[in-house]
């Protein structure tokens, strides 16, 4: 496909890395010269520098022929009426990224109205994302498929666990209908067989039903404890959606926030919730604010040190859950075996957004993806595929599919129907098939099948 972003910042870099990799035509339009060309020299894009609400840009840039527009600059107005022109002059498919609450709140409105098939909005796709990582205490990470009817989940093994050097043979016949898909080890990214054993300090991806996960929970001895109390450190947009998104819930919120002025704001937004002024990155305030005392804290400053910091002091302080915000990404593998028990990095979040829409644009045309998710930072696919007459892999026993060793059927949803494979399992046509692979280049069931891919 052709595809035309406006705007080379974080997310616009990632997308220009990720989509010229799948081999589609990147175009780039980007006001800074020096920008625009570091990214051009690092993929095989082209770009051009300029406005991307320029109606010349966009003509100089083709827009006609793209098939999908990308509107990821720095500025909400700037990615709309970049997107509106866009589609006026011809681009199949546009895809705005917008901050401000006051667009948020009106996304069917602008959709209809001007025309605009996808308004992301970073803040909020995280604050969504964490509110399911409170509800879930034992998650690193959680995605659902199927309107919730399955749940993908990355847990961790602590020391002393039962799950210890347990082969995942024995943990099929332990567990029944849950599968371990993904394993991260020391930094590398397993798709596990039969004789894989789990390890202490292992991150683990698990498939189910929840009620299944619940189960497995009790059996290895963690049983869900519920999160009664949130600390927020940081008042700015995230914290403000993921107090609203717990609102209901029932849940002691507290947000600290240092600025005086957004601290009354925040405070008559958000009478439900406890508000103080003061500085989340200082222990004393933390220890004043009763940290030891809640039983989750997420921390949302603008700064990454400042995050990680109260993080593990949270961490020493025995607060059960900690959840982090991180936007550099080149310091992520320093949070490794940390304690730290979720990080969470908008820019992904949005990139995986924008990223199911190339992919569903392309199911429309060749393919037959219903959804995806990137998950293992970033380093493995979770991709749900529906199955057509053509396939090859119809009706054969899995045993007798030869199939990557870098991708597993994690289920097969047929009706109502969930089914956990074994070799004896066989894919039929209008099946939806979960596959989890480390290969980012799959956008057809038949990919999984050795010399496809």
């Amino acid at each position: 496909m052709r595809i035309v972003i406006g705007g080379g910042g974080k997310v616009g870099t990632f997308l220009c890395q990720e989509l010229s990799k799948a081999n589609h035509d990147v175009f780039l339009i980007e006001m800074k010269e020096q920008i625009l060309q570091d990214i051009i020299d690092m993929n095989d894009i082209t770009g051009i520098v300029g406005n991307a609400a320029d109606y010349e840009t966009l003509m100089e840039a083709e827009i006609h022929r793209a098939d999908m527009f990308i509107a990821v600059t720095s500025s909400d107005e700037v990615n709309m009426i970049a997107a509106i022109l866009a589609k006026h002059l011809g681009a199949h498919h546009t895809t705005v990224r917008v901050r401000n609450p006051i667009y948020t709140n009106k996304n069917n409105m602008l959709n209809q109205g001007l025309g605009l098939d996808v308004l992301i909005n970073p803040d909020y796709e995280a604050a969504f994302h964490i509110a399911g990582l409170i509800r879930n205490s034992h998650a690193l990470n959680i995605e659902s498929f199927s309107n919730n009817r399955v749940s993908l989940i990355e847990l961790h093994i602590d020391p002393g666990s039962k799950l210890h050097n347990m082969p995942l043979v024995e943990f099929r016949q332990r567990f029944g209908a849950i599968l371990v898909t993904v394993i991260e080890r020391n930094g590398e990214v397993i798709i596990p067989d039969g004789t894989t054993r789990l390890q202490t300090g292992d991150n683990f991806f698990i498939v189910g039903e929840r009620s299944a996960i619940s189960n497995f929970y009790t059996l290895v001895g963690r049983s869900e404890k519920t999160i009664r109390s949130v600390l927020i450190l940081g008042g700015g947009h995230i914290s403000f959606y993921l107090a609203k998104l717990l609102e209901s819930s029932g849940k002691e919120i507290t947000i600290l926030e240092v600025d005086p002025a957004r601290a009354e704001e925040l405070s008559e937004q958000l009478p439900f919730a406890r508000i103080l002024q003061g500085d989340g990155s200082d222990q004393d305030f933390l220890e004043e604010a009763r940290i030891s005392s809640y039983d989750c804290m997420v921390t949302l400053t603008g700064i990454d040190e400042e995050n990680i910091i109260a993080s593990l002091f949270g961490l020493h302080k025995g607060v059960q859950k900690i959840i982090t915000k991180v936007n550099r990404t080149n310091i992520l593998k320093l949070l490794q075996n940390q304690g730290i028990d979720a990080v969470v990095t908008p820019k992904f979040l949005v990139a995986n957004r924008i990223l199911k829409k190339v992919r569903s644009v392309e199911s429309s045309r060749s393919s037959n993806v219903d959804d995806i998710y990137r998950i293992a930072g970033n380093n493995a696919e979770a991709l749900m595929f529906t199955i057509n007459k053509e396939s090859r892999a119809l009706n054969v026993p899995l045993r007798k599919l030869k199939i990557r060793k870098d991708a597993i059927i994690a289920c097969i949803l047929r009706g109502s129907q969930i089914i956990y494979p074994d070799g004896n399992t066989t894919i039929q046509c209008s099946d939806q098939v979960l596959v989890v692979t480390t290969s980012k280049l799959f956008d057809d069931i038949d990919d999984i099948l050795e010399g496809k891919a």
